[in-house]
């Protein structure tokens, strides 16, 4: 079959956790593994949308008659369980999904508003999932190509599906490690090359998070090969400690070496509201710098969103 012929387009969905509490409550966004943690049930009931349609996916998965149990874990609240009101969004969240639509050269809606997008399967407990439009007709430049990223949304994340048996389809509501994976194939001036590497990061139920993380280059005159390790801690009083570990292995040499080892550590305080001061050090050694230390201290104030949102 000749999809060229018949105009196929086929685009990608691509999800992104954000480091950030949750979107519409206070707690703490960590992926947690530990079991024992209470259950609830719900079943799905299709209702009328404000045109007064109803859903037809909806009303053929509410013909299995399925119910639906969620686990939940120390960090679940009562707006997780569908028994409360959602609170104002997470204004972090949003700044972040504003940052990235601009750096994807994207155009920002004027308002962002939280809509309620049908979810049939169970994997959040409300029967919908709310989802809000923040920019439109983004792009990024790669190997010579323009990939258009038509929209970007900010939504709250779904449960974790743990398996099905008799009649109920069991969630945990957040789980801990997560596992990334991206292979790609060049094609540069003066013949092929490979682009690629994995990022395992496990989070902990305290906030923080740890990995590693590996990743390759080859091209015809040009590579390297990098091994990460990282780790962010939280403590009390809204401060945070992150440590980076990286070590590159260069295929060509730079001034005589190969090879680079650079360890950052990075300490945050938010001490105020929209206030944030920062000081960051790093030493090591590169091919540029027989010894590279170097200390940065900064002090952050967030100002207001462009736009309204609600």
């Amino acid at each position: 079959m000749d999809y060229r012929a018949l105009g196929l387009k086929v685009g990608l969905e691509i999800h992104q956790q954000l480091a950030t509490h949750k979107l519409f409550c206070e707690d703490a966004s960590t992926l947690v593994d530990a079991p024992g943690g209470l259950r609830f049930r719900r079943r799905l009931r299709p209702t009328q949308s404000e045109l007064g349609e109803v859903d037809a996916a909806a009303i053929e998965e509410a013909k299995r008659r399925l119910t639906f149990v969620y686990e939940t874990t120390p960090n679940v609240c009562l707006v997780e369980a569908d028994e409360e009101p959602p609170h104002p969004p997470n204004p972090e969240a949003l700044d972040i999904a504003l940052e990235i639509a601009l750096l994807l050269d994207a155009k920002p809606v004027s308002e962002v508003d939280f809509m309620r997008k049908i979810v049939i399967d169970g994997s959040n407990t409300s029967g919908f999932q709310r989802s809000a439009l923040v920019a439109l007709d983004g792009h990024l430049e790669t190997n010579g190509k323009r990939i258009g990223v038509p929209t970007i949304l900010l939504e709250e994340d779904a449960a974790r599906k743990l398996g099905e048996a008799e009649g109920e389809v069991v969630y945990r509501l957040l789980q801990p490690l997560s596992l990334e994976g991206d292979w790609h194939f060049l094609k540069v001036e003066g013949g092929n090359g490979h682009r690629g590497g994995a990022r395992a990061t496990f989070r902990t139920p305290t906030g923080g998070s740890f990995g590693a993380e590996a990743r390759l280059l080859t091209e015809p005159d040009n590579g390297y090969k990098l091994a990460r390790l990282f780790g962010i801690r939280r403590f009390p009083r809204n401060v945070t400690v992150t440590l980076d570990l990286d070590a590159y292995w260069l295929e060509r040499e730079i001034n005589a070496t190969k090879r680079s080892f650079v360890a950052t550590v990075t300490g945050g305080w938010a001490f105020a509201q929209a206030w944030e001061a920062m000081i960051a050090g790093s030493f090591g050694t590169t091919p540029y710098f027989e010894r590279r230390t170097e200390a940065i201290a900064r002090l952050v104030y967030r100002f207001g969103l462009p736009g309204g949102f609600r």
